[in-house]
């Protein structure tokens, strides 16, 4: 499935398998990637305009990435007493680090290096 508001530059795609570590390994939730950025939920709140390092995993391939958050959206769920806080929020990728090649990030960091579309991505890579 490809996501693509009037207001941004290229798509994002869902892609499936991607395991995200911001506090602790899984607590990220991504839900599409792009070439500039992605969306992703957490437990937690984050702030319009603060930056994070997570990493992502995909496939057995390793990526380190600086993150700016550009939106989000805030929900709470009370449940026996407790409130639990869900954070979704749109992020955009100022840095990325990785130690081998392979897998989506190729993807990624050929395409956004390049300053093009890649029209010929697979969802499964």
């Amino acid at each position: 499935m490809t996501i693509t508001p009037k207001t941004r530059r290229h798509g994002r795609h869902t892609i499936e398998g991607i395991v995200g570590t911001l506090r602790a390994p899984g607590d990220v939730e991504v839900r599409d990637v792009g070439l500039y950025g992605m969306s992703l939920r957490v437990e937690g709140e984050l702030e319009v305009g603060d930056h994070h390092f997570l990493e992502l995993q995909h496939h057995g391939h390793k990526v380190n990435v600086e993150v700016a958050v550009r939106w989000v959206v805030v929900h709470r769920k009370a449940e026996r007493g407790q409130v639990a806080t869900l954070c979704h929020a749109g992020v955009e990728f100022i840095d990325i680090h990785r130690d081998d090649t392979g897998g989506i990030w190729d993807w990624i960091l050929v395409a956004r290096a390049t300053n093009r579309p890649n029209y010929g991505f697979s969802e499964n890579l």
